[in-house]
């Protein structure tokens, strides 16, 4: 029996992580976006999400990029809250994510 995070990463599943996330040409994201691809989704900590969790949707990434990273979001607010640098405002930050994601 799989587990509920488990059924998280896989009903995301169909959002695969990008070669190349798009970025604010000012922001200096290309570095950042390549990143990601240093380790598995289900690795990543709350330091590596940190400029995402910032920047999504709004200068780095779209809708689809926030649905690849959605699962270990919502796995690391779980498992990992103490943590998380931001405190309780990231939790503020994420549900506005997911409004204007479609995703609340």
């Amino acid at each position: 029996s799989s587990t509920p995070i488990a059924e998280i990463y896989e009903a995301f599943r169909n959002y695969p992580l990008k070669d190349y996330i798009a970025g604010c040409p000012h922001c200096d994201l290309q570095a950042r976006g390549e990143a990601f691809h240093v380790a598995p989704l289900d690795e990543l900590s709350w330091q590596d999400l940190g400029v995402f969790l910032f920047k999504s949707i709004t200068t780095f990434g779209d809708r689809d990029d926030f649905k690849h990273f959605l699962p270990r979001i919502v796995e690391s607010f779980i498992v990992d809250f103490e943590s998380n640098p931001y405190g309780p405002l990231a939790v503020t930050i994420e549900t506005s994510l997911c409004r204007m994601a479609n995703l609340a």
